[in-house]
């Protein structure tokens, strides 16, 4: 269950609202305003140039929030009733925000996001429709070719492909001289950021325009608790519509043998069968094809033509899967569902987040193989 936000967002331009919130009827309410029972916190951040302020009450839920406030309503309404009275006096501009306007603040305080809570609304079938039609499409493959030209069409490997803007501390650090020696990165293979694609759904469906700019905010959220920093990130989103399966593949070498770290979020619920990712047995460390697997596809479906795949039933909401996508070759087969995987590429695990990860797995495979091959998966069988 999410937990539930409340941003008083206060501005006055060319004014020190600290100073003038020495006098509010705010310091009235110290005994109305403590962090217990249904309140996990209360935040007050400040601009730099003191001309904004924002009060932030986080709850452990919505539910909790209107019990809080049937419970506290007639001291609650009267001081509601003062400090509009003295900002109106004092031509402070007050907005409120909560969680339900998908709001992004500016002041980055205390987070309460994990995984088993990151989202708790799915697409409705018109929803649906318009983020497959004509959001994904911008996420199929382009070549550049040089001066400013790019192939004519564009390939559509059966799901569409973003790149993901960095909103948080985890360091891109792009590719090692390991994953680009031999030519064997596809640079030619332009994409968008994510975060911008969705700029397209502002006019057409601006509340779906705000689940999505939040969903970005908070994927990095969470990531930012698990990873220090990755070569590269990206946003994979799949739907039968756009394919089959998204097309067999594995990718970026590294220096050192790091993982690849997915968050992975379905956010329609119209299929009984869910999308299924599948892994083949990881390549040997001594594969002369290794390094050109990512450039030659071709390699990849003769490596794996014989190999049965293991299967993992993406029947979760959200969830996570960890594996070295340097060495397994992967793909994932669609349903009638939207998925959306959020992945980050060679990866720095924060002290004991692997181990914890390890515990939590859901399922285990490849441990016959060295450790930089296992794969884990934390979220529903």
């Amino acid at each position: 269950m999410q937990t539930y936000t409340v941003y008083n967002v206060l501005t006055k331009n060319f004014s020190d609202l600290v100073q003038l919130h020495e006098t509010s009827p705010l310091k009235n309410a110290d005994d109305l305003f403590v962090v217990k029972d249904e309140i996990l916190a209360i935040e007050i951040f400040t601009s730099p140039a003191h001309d904004k302020m924002e009060i932030r009450f986080t709850f452990t839920n919505l539910a909790d929030h209107n019990n809080w406030i049937a419970k506290n309503k007639e001291r609650y309404d009267a001081h509601v009733e003062l400090m509009s009275s003295f900002w109106k006096e004092n031509d402070i501009k007050w907005d409120r925000f909560t969680t339900e306007d998908y709001y992004i603040s500016e002041f980055i305080g205390q987070s309460f996001k994990d995984f088993f809570n990151l989202t708790d609304w799915k697409l409705t079938t018109d929803e649906k429709s318009l983020v497959v039609k004509h959001l994904a499409p911008l996420g199929f493959f382009r070549n550049y070719i040089g001066g400013g030209e790019f192939d004519t069409t564009s390939k559509n490997f059966s799901g569409a492909r973003f790149l993901k803007e960095q909103k948080s501390s985890i360091r891109r650090t792009g590719n090692s001289p390991k994953a680009t020696k031999d030519y064997n990165f596809p640079a030619g293979l332009m994409a968008y950021y994510f975060d911008h694609a969705i700029d397209i759904l502002m006019y057409p469906n601006q509340l779906l325009f705000k689940k999505f700019k939040k969903l970005c905010y908070d994927i990095e959220e969470i990531a930012e608790k698990l990873i220090s920093a990755c070569n590269y990130s990206a946003v994979i989103m799949g739907h039968k519509d756009l394919g089959k399966s998204f097309a067999l593949h594995s990718h970026r070498l590294d220096d050192y043998n790091r993982y690849t770290f997915t968050i992975i979020v379905r956010i329609s619920n119209d299929d009984s069968n869910p999308a299924v990712f599948q892994s083949r047995e990881p390549y040997h460390d001594d594969d002369p094809n290794l390094p050109y697997y990512y450039v030659a596809p071709e390699l990849v479906d003769e490596y794996s033509k014989d190999k049965e795949p293991i299967q993992i039933q993406l029947t979760a909401d959200v969830s996570i899967l960890v594996f070295n996508a340097s060495f397994c070759p992967h793909d994932v087969i669609w349903n009638d569902d939207v998925y959306l995987f959020f992945v980050y590429d060679q990866v720095t695990f924060r002290e004991g987040v692997l181990e914890r990860l390890l515990e939590k797995s859901t399922c285990k495979y490849f441990e016959d193989h060295e450790k930089h091959k296992h794969l884990i998966y934390v979220g529903s069988k």
